[in-house]
């Protein structure tokens, strides 16, 4: 009896494409089944398979052979008993690409995709091998492969993505047993979280003085503290910036949560001229790879060492968490780091770093502001002693709450990489008197560094 299709009530289960040639068209199902008589005993054998057609058939093969060598038949055949853990991929991806979004899962491309490499690492290692064959001698004999080529950060993270596409195959009767549930993994050193330090955020901001993009990008990890993409295209784009209320919106952080973060007038005004001079919709031209080569090389034009024994290495990453520094020194309240960063708990920023409302989020770009922005214009454009010593130059000066900075008019031009109005000079010198009141605090501290409260990380005073 051939093998034949069924379907689901439920439509976000019906899948896999077979061609009904009756209807002479590729049609959905949820599955198929597989009808057989054994001919010596007369008894049918009927299985109901989730699964590809072609796989399906496979199978079928399979149990044929079985019965004419007398092989008794289980009575339940697991779904993906035939499947490689190649298939298997093909099948978590079809999931997600197909279901309507109300029953997915909490999961994302960028999990989907990361799935995929651990699985390439895993068929690179031992092959790919049917899923029911994967035992913990198998497991073994990958992670000694695997260490070969790769980190044990990135293996054990491999080994986690894994643990969950099983439990996901278990969730789906697919297996019945998860071989990597008692997996234990790499021990890893123990590194210290690497941000910026004072004289490496002036040398930063040297290097990119000529060059308003580079301006722009630095400045808006720090004052965003977004991750690598999620100012970058095609998440990020000029319509996620509102110049009016002063505000930047990231739609797509991590766990699809949405937060917005109040900008000072000094990088507004930065990425409005960025603007005048773009023709894309996206504020800039990099994606993931692209934007850590650039960082990277601005580090090295910068003569910023990346990497330091007993840290971690210098990257796109240490922006946000040199941000997250940054306000923790400056005595930010755990909480709002832990907004401002879009962490999904308290004890996240604890961990990992050093620490609402429009009010919160403007607390937080001011502190940022006053720390690395700070008198981060000409003299002719600030307020001394409360008189304005500006020359008549016929721009705009509105001082803001903290009463101690003026804001230039929008129309202000930058020529020849040189911003008209804001001096890098100002904000080297600024930062060089912030970091003399750092090394004050140090020497009435003991330690080779000040432990700020609530946290777990040294901040580095190099």
């Amino acid at each position: 009896m051939p093998i034949r299709p069924f379907t689901s009530a439920k439509s976000h289960k019906n899948i896999y494409e077979y061609w009904d040639s009756i209807a002479k068209q590729k049609i959905t199902c949820a599955g198929f089944t597989i009808d057989l008589v054994n001919s010596a005993t007369g008894e049918r054998v009927r299985k109901r398979i989730y699964d590809e057609y072609l796989v399906v058939k496979e199978l079928e093969k399979r149990l044929i052979d079985e019965i004419d060598q007398g092989v008794n038949i289980p009575k339940k055949i697991k779904r993906g008993a035939a499947s490689n853990l190649s298939e298997i991929y093909a099948k978590y991806k079809k999931y997600y690409e197909n279901i309507p979004p109300e029953f997915k899962e909490s999961i994302c491309e960028s999990t989907i995709k990361r799935m995929g490499v651990a699985i390439d690492g895993f068929i690179k290692s031992v092959g790919d091998i049917p899923i029911t064959k994967i035992d913990e001698n198998i497991i073994n004999e990958y992670k000694l492969v695997r260490f070969e080529k790769v980190k044990a950060t990135t293996l054990n993270t491999d080994i986690s993505h894994l643990k969950v596409l099983f439990n996901w195959l278990i969730r789906r009767d697919l297996v019945d047993e998860n071989p990597f549930k008692n997996t234990t993994k790499l021990n890893t050193e123990d590194l210290r979280i690497r941000v910026l330090d004072i004289d490496e955020w002036q040398k930063l901001m040297k290097v990119c003085k000529d060059s308003i993009e580079d301006l722009a990008l630095i400045l808006l990890y720090i004052f965003t503290g977004a991750r690598k993409s999620e100012i970058l295209r095609p998440k990020f784009t000029w319509d996620d910036i509102d110049f009016v209320n002063k505000k930047i919106h990231l739609r797509h952080r991590k766990r699809r949560k949405k937060s917005e973060q109040i900008l000072p007038d000094t990088l507004l005004e930065i990425l409005g001229e960025l603007k005048k001079q773009s023709d894309s919709e996206y504020p800039f031209p990099y994606d993931g790879s692209c934007v850590y080569r650039r960082i990277i090389q601005l580090y090295k034009d910068a003569e910023i060492v990346i990497t330091r024994e007993g840290y971690e290495n210098l990257d796109v990453h240490s922006l946000r968490k040199s941000a997250g520094s940054f306000l923790m020194y400056s005595g930010t309240s755990l909480f709002d780091v832990k907004e401002f960063l879009a962490h999904s708990s308290v004890s996240t920023t604890e961990k990992h770093y050093i620490s609402g409302s429009d009010g919160r989020s403007k607390d937080v770009a001011d502190t940022l502001n006053t720390l690395l922005l700070h008198d981060f214009r000409k003299n002719g454009d600030r307020k001394v002693d409360g008189n304005d010593s500006a020359s008549t130059t016929g721009s705009a000066k509105t001082v803001t709450e903290n009463g101690d900075r003026t804001v230039p008019n929008s129309t202000k031009q930058y020529q020849n990489g040189d911003i008209d109005g804001i001096d890098i000079d100002m904000l080297i010198d600024a930062l060089n008197d912030y970091k003399n009141r750092c090394l004050e605090v140090e020497k009435s501290s003991s330690g080779a560094g000040i432990r700020t409260p609530d946290t777990r990380i040294m901040i580095p005073l190099l």
